[in-house]
């Protein structure tokens, strides 16, 4: 699929909370898409999607947040291990985001980073599926 026939990812009829990055063909396809909805700079609260690689409700999934020229990430794997943020994460307190339809979202410390780098992050995702390893993470403690 291309992102034209993809509808979007924050609309009245099309917003999505759980977007299943196999149905993109390249990643450039959702980036695309989570810039084109991304909240002007300087927006207080942000909008936030949760990727899998998958339909199913029990695949890890990378949380994803944008809010201008900053972003967030964390990946949360029940399985796996839990909850983890970016080690250099810019956040000391929990971050404002929110799912679409309003579901609070909120991001933990240490989510945000560079909106570039969560792209980044994302892209690499959609190429494999697994835990991105352009981010070094650390457990979630709060």
């Amino acid at each position: 699929m291309t992102a034209t026939e993809h509808p979007s990812l924050w609309g009245e009829q099309t917003g999505q909370v759980t977007v299943d990055v196999t149905a993109y063909a390249t990643p450039e396809d959702l980036t695309r898409l989570l810039l084109a909805a991304n909240p002007a700079t300087g927006a207080g609260v942000g909008r936030a999607w949760l990727l899998r690689a998958g339909v199913e409700d029990d695949l890890p999934t990378l949380a994803v947040g944008m809010r201008g020229e900053v972003g967030a990430l964390e990946w949360i794997d029940h399985a796996g291990g839990g909850r983890f943020v970016p080690v250099d994460g810019l956040n000391p307190d929990w971050a404002e985001y929110f799912l679409w339809g309003g579901i609070d979202q909120g991001m933990p410390p240490r989510a945000e980073l560079p909106v570039q780098r969560v792209l980044e992050a994302v892209s690499e995702f959609v190429r494999t599926g697994r835990r991105p390893t352009s981010v070094d993470w650390v457990p979630e403690t709060a």
